[in-house]
Order: C-alpha cells, then sequence, then structure tokens
C-alpha cells in the first residue's frame, strides 16, 4: 500500500515545485524587462532605406522615450565616409524624444549612412544604423560612390538578462527537485 501513497506524495510535490519554478521565472522576469527597458528608434526621417526626391534638410529620429543626445549623437555620412552633417544633433526641447540633425545644403544624388548614439531614460546607450537615397538627375550624382547596403542595420535589441537568469533558476530548480526525488525513491 505504500507505492500508492509514495507515487501521490510525488506528484504533487513535483507539481508544487514546477509551480514554484514558474512563478519564480515570472518574478524574475517582470521587474527585470520592464526596468531593462532601454529607448528604441519608432521612426526615422528620412527612413530606413528610404529613396527621397530631394535632399533633405535633416535627420529627424523618434524614440518611445526621452533620451539624451551628447557627444555627437548623429552622424550622417556620404558614400566617401565623409560627414555631410552640420554637427549640431539635438534633442527637441518640447519633446525629448525627438532627435534632429541639419544637413548640409544639396546633397547629390546617393546613399548616405546615419549613425546614431542616444543615452536612454536608464542610463544605458543605446545605438543604430541605417542608410537613405536622395535621387536625383544623372549628373547630379556624380563622383558620388553609394555606401553599401549590407552596412546598414537596425537597433537590435537583446533579451533582458533577467529572462535568462530566471530561466536558469527555474530549470536548475526543476533538475534539482526531480533529481531529488528520484533518489528519495518516491
Amino acid at each position: 500500500m505504500r507505492v500508492p501513497h509514495a507515487s501521490l506524495a510525488r506528484r504533487v510535490a513535483l507539481r508544487a515545485l514546477l509551480g514554484l519554478a514558474i512563478s519564480g521565472l515570472a518574478l524574475a522576469a517582470g521587474p527585470v524587462s520592464t526596468a531593462g527597458a532601454h529607448a528604441g528608434l519608432l521612426s526615422a526621417s528620412p527612413e530606413y532605406e528610404e529613396t527621397v526626391a530631394g535632399a533633405p534638410e535633416q535627420v529627424r529620429l523618434r524614440f518611445n522615450e526621452p533620451v539624451e543626445a551628447v557627444f555627437e549623437p548623429v552622424e550622417v555620412r556620404n558614400g566617401h565616409g565623409e560627414r555631410v552633417d552640420l554637427d549640431d544633433a539635438r534633442t527637441e526641447p518640447e519633446k525629448p524624444e525627438i532627435v534632429t540633425v541639419g544637413l548640409r545644403k544639396g546633397l547629390p544624388a546617393g546613399e548616405y549612412a546615419v549613425d546614431w548614439r542616444v543615452t536612454s531614460q536608464d542610463g544605458h546607450p543605446v545605438s543604430g544604423e541605417y542608410v537613405f537615397t536622395v535621387a536625383g538627375t544623372a549628373d547630379a550624382g556624380a563622383g558620388e560612390e553609394p555606401v553599401p547596403t549590407s552596412t546598414a542595420s537596425r537597433e537590435r535589441p537583446g533579451l533582458p538578462v533577467g529572462v535568462l537568469v530566471g530561466g536558469l533558476l527555474a530549470g536548475s530548480l526543476v533538475a534539482a527537485s526531480l533529481i531529488s526525488l528520484r533518489r528519495s525513491g518516491g
């Protein structure tokens, strides 16, 4: 009669431990993922891989939260790697989630790389890069070599550390519980 009782006790213990492990994972991931959220680029003008008819006057980046734009936060370069921005990147006073940088007048046709780096409200730097193209007549872009598109990338947010740590802890707890139940024989 001892065997059925031991089997029932083992199933109850296993379910309880599994519930604790899942709860621990949820608790570990919840607060850390909220605190670990960084600023993300919502939109850009000119847009990612957009072709614009004429030379834009500025690049405008909009983030999901206010950001700090210090230490040359936005650089725009032509196909030769030369900066074509006015080195005046700044957040808009009324909208600190928007960063703008002026561009030289009359940019010739070609591809331009926008490289940005800002600081989130939580103090973490966030960066990314993309390209846009200025279209024009055949002679408007003479001598302008395009930036290879393969160098452009979007921001790639990582998995929050809390999720990884919580998952490892939960998995370890379940494995240890199973080993312990097996060794105790019941």
